[in-house]
C-alpha cells in the first residue's frame, strides 16, 4: 500500500506503513497543538507560550531528524522561520525563569541570612528586581514580546506554510520506506548525535564554555526526544525507553542551564550592590547555593547518559 493510500485509509499507524506517514502524522499533530498553543495565548492563558514553544520546537526537530525523507529546499526555510519563532517568544522566557528561581532561593532563606535589600514582599514582586532595582529597566516585558510576534506578518506567513506542509508534504520517493526500520534508525542516529556532543563536554573546560557545551547536548536530547515521540506508534520498548531517558536528561541540563543564568544574574547583581555600598552577603550564599545545584546536576546528568550509552550499545 502506497502512502496516500495509507494516508485515506485512517489515522490508526502500523509497522508496514511508510515512514512519512509517520512524520506527517506527527507534524499534523504538532501544527493543531501550536494552533491551540496561539488561541491559549491569545487569550492569556499563562501555558500558553510555553506550549507554543514546544510545538514550534517538535516541528523543526521532526523536520531534522526526518532529513532524507522530505525536500529540504522546501523544509530548511521552514526551518529557519521556527528557529525565528520559537527564539522571539523565548527571550523574555529567560529573565522569568530566573525571577522565578531567585524567588523561590529567597523565600527558602532563614531570615538571619537575609542581609540587605533583598526581602521579595510577596509572590508578584520581582526578586531580580528586590536585588537591584535597575534590572527591569531595560527589559520588554514579556507580553509586548509575544504579542509583537504573534501579531507579526512573518509570523502569519509561518502559519501559512505550516498548513500547506501538512495538506502537501513535501516527500521523497524514500517516504515510502517500511515505517518501524527506518524511523528506529533515525532514533539511533539521533542518539549517536546526542552521544557524540556529550563525549565533546570536558572537565577540563571553562565554566563558560562547558556550559555552552552541556546546552548543546540538553538541545540534542530535546531532538532525541521527540524523535522517539514522533516514532512510537511504530517502533518497539527500545526506543520508547531510549525516549524517557532523553527527556530526563533533558529536565537535568535545563535546570543546569537555569543555575548558570541565575548564577550570572547574582554575581552582576552583587558587582552592583558592592558599589552602593550594600551587603552582598546574602547575593553571594545564593551563588554558592546554586554552584552546589549545578555540580549536583552535572553529577545526575552523567548518570543518565550512562544509561543513555548502555542503550546504545545494546543496539550496536
Amino acid at each position: 500500500m502506497s502512502l496516500a493510500e495509507h494516508r485515506s485509509a485512517g489515522p490508526q499507524l502500523t509497522t508496514g506503513a511508510p515512514v512519512g506517514l509517520v512524520l506527517v502524522r506527527w507534524l499534523e499533530q504538532q501544527r493543531d497543538a501550536l494552533v491551540e498553543a496561539d488561541r491559549q495565548t491569545r487569550d492569556g492563558d499563562k501555558h500558553g507560550v510555553h506550549d507554543l514553544r514546544v510545538s514550534l520546537r517538535k516541528l523543526r526537530s521532526a523536520l531534522a531528524t526526518f532529513r532524507p525523507f522530505v525536500d529540504r529546499s522546501v523544509t530548511e526555510p521552514l526551518r529557519d522561520e521556527l528557529r525565528w519563532a520559537g527564539g522571539e517568544l523565548g527571550g523574555a522566557r529567560d529573565h522569568e525563569v530566573v525571577d522565578e528561581r531567585l524567588h523561590a532561593l529567597l523565600l527558602a532563606e532563614r531570615e538571619r541570612l537575609l542581609v540587605g535589600p533583598v526581602r521579595p514582599e510577596g509572590p508578584d514582586v520581582s526578586a531580580v528586581s528586590v536585588l537591584d532595582e535597575t534590572a527591569e529597566e531595560d527589559r520588554p516585558s514579556e507580553a509586548a514580546v509575544v504579542a509583537d510576534t504573534l501579531d507579526s506578518e512573518r509570523y502569519a506567513r509561518l502559519l501559512v506554510a505550516l498548513d500547506v506542509l501538512v495538506a502537501q508534504p513535501p516527500l521523497t520517493p524514500r517516504a515510502e520506506e517500511p515505517a518501524r526500520k527506518q524511523a528506529t534508525k533515525r532514533v539511533h542516529r539521533d542518539l549517536a548525535r546526542l552521544l557524540a556532543r556529550a563525549e565533546h563536554t570536558t572537565a577540563e573546560m571553562d565554566e563558560p564554555a562547558r556550559v555552552e557545551s552541556l546546552h548543546e547536548v540538553r538541545k540534542a536530547a530535546k531532538r532525541l526526544r521527540y524523535a522517539a515521540e514522533a516514532a512510537r506508534p511504530v517502533t518497539g520498548k527500545r526506543v520508547r525507553r531510549v525516549g524517557k531517558t532523553a527527556k530526563q536528561l533533558q529536565k537535568v541540563l535545563g535546570e543546569h542551564h537555569d543555575t548558570w543564568m541565575t548564577r550570572e544574574v547574582l554575581a552582576s547583581n552583587a558587582a552592583r550592590s558592592d558599589e552602593r555600598g550594600d551587603s552582598s552577603f546574602t547575593i553571594g550564599r545564593l551563588h554558592g547555593l546554586e554552584q552546589a545545584r549545578a555540580e549536583h546536576l552535572e553529577r545526575r546528568a552523567q548518570v543518565v547518559l550512562t544509561t543513555l550509552t548502555n542503550l546504545a550499545d545494546r543496539d550496536g
